[in-house]
């Protein structure tokens, strides 16, 4: 995704040429000619994985290392030499490849899906894509960085569309980001949605014909993707995440954030605990992400006259015993923990929730 993140030469400020999207196909048994590593930045770590589709989804590598506090705040790099500095150790001691994908996930990037006239020629959907996003995305369209991707034409009341997803994000924050993986001397071969990644990782065929699937990754914020099979309809990133609660934590009990993030995972959610602080904290934080996925599954309602059958959750909010049992009563669907295949040895030590979001960007398919 994007062009500017190619290797290209290009002034920091010059218009980026749009380019495909990573796919959301299902696997073709095509296979790259390099791995690449997909990278997932959180406020507190950043986890790297590489992954493989042969009989599904799984991890073949994954590795991860703790950043310097303001490295990375609310999804957007905030000091590229202190990021920089810790990805390179990170692939270095563990021998990772250097062509990365990196996900994008924060609230000033923007995904919406347009209808245009029918189009063939590659050169005029992106001349018609230039020429009617601005109406669609409340961004100044010279300071962002943008694609697309062509879903197939649809019926409407006009008359047949090419029905277009169109995304957006801040082009100084993805200046940023480059300037971190050019220090840490890794090589971009594209960003990505990190919602997109979500869908790739969890995405199973079985849940097909029960309706949309809202896929959740509660980990420092909550990125959230709404599907059906394998076409992504709606992206949000919600603040109602685990730093946000880990936040208000450490400073109601004067502690560091740290501290605070353990005693959340060790109080659990489950009314069992005698913390009743952090109890407190989780039942609030499960008040605001419930809102969030209800207002989310309503506004795909709205937009795409369909239905959310089932909520799969990923990330931190698997490690805090009850939370998941907490976002169904609220949310009042099914929610079902997501799951990754991948042996111990191949994840490094790490818990499958944490390498979600690098597992699906180390792909450009959904398993078949």
């Amino acid at each position: 995704m994007w062009a500017a993140v190619r290797g290209r030469p290009h002034h920091p400020f010059a218009p980026t040429p749009l380019t495909m999207l990573p796919s959301l196909r299902k696997t073709s048994g095509h296979k790259p000619a390099q791995p690449v590593c997909g990278l997932h930045l959180e406020q507190s770590e950043a986890i790297a994985a590489v992954a493989r589709l042969d009989n599904g989804l799984a991890v073949q590598r994954a590795a991860a290392v703790d950043l310097p506090i303001g490295a990375v705040r609310d999804g957007e790099v905030t000091d590229p030499e202190a990021l920089g500095s810790a990805l390179k150790r990170l692939f270095t001691e563990h021998k990772l490849p250097k062509r990365v994908r990196v996900g994008i996930a924060n609230q000033r990037t923007i995904m919406r899906t347009i209808d245009l006239p029918p189009l063939e020629r590659e050169a005029e959907i992106a001349a018609a894509v230039r020429m009617h996003a601005p109406d669609h995305i409340a961004m100044p369209f010279d300071q962002a960085v943008t694609d697309h991707h062509v879903l197939g034409l649809v019926d409407t009341p006009e008359g047949p569309r090419m029905r277009v997803v169109v995304v957006a994000t801040d082009r100084e924050s993805v200046e940023r980001l480059l300037l971190a993986l050019r220090g840490a001397g890794l090589r971009p071969a594209g960003l990505d949605l990190s919602a997109f990644a979500l869908i790739r990782a969890l995405y199973r065929r079985n849940r097909e014909g029960e309706g949309a699937v809202l896929y959740a990754h509660v980990a420092g914020t909550t990125t959230m993707a709404i599907a059906e099979g394998t076409d992504c309809r709606f992206t949000r990133v919600s603040t109602a995440g685990f730093d946000t609660f880990a936040a208000h934590l450490a400073e109601r009990a004067e502690i560091g954030i740290d501290a605070a993030r353990h005693r959340l995972v060790v109080a659990g959610a489950e009314g069992l605990s005698d913390d009743a602080l952090a109890r407190s904290v989780l039942e609030s934080g499960a008040d605001q992400l419930g809102d969030d996925l209800r207002t989310s599954i309503e506004f795909f309602t709205s937009q795409w006259d369909g239905a959310v059958g089932e909520i799969v959750v990923t990330g931190t909010a698997l490690a805090v015993p009850g939370f998941v049992a907490a976002l169904q009563k609220r949310a009042g669907l099914q929610v079902t923990p997501g799951e990754l295949q991948g042996s111990a040895e191949a994840l490094g030590g790490l818990e499958p929730w944490r390498v979600t979001l690098a597992t699906g960007l180390s792909v450009e398919e959904v398993a078949a």
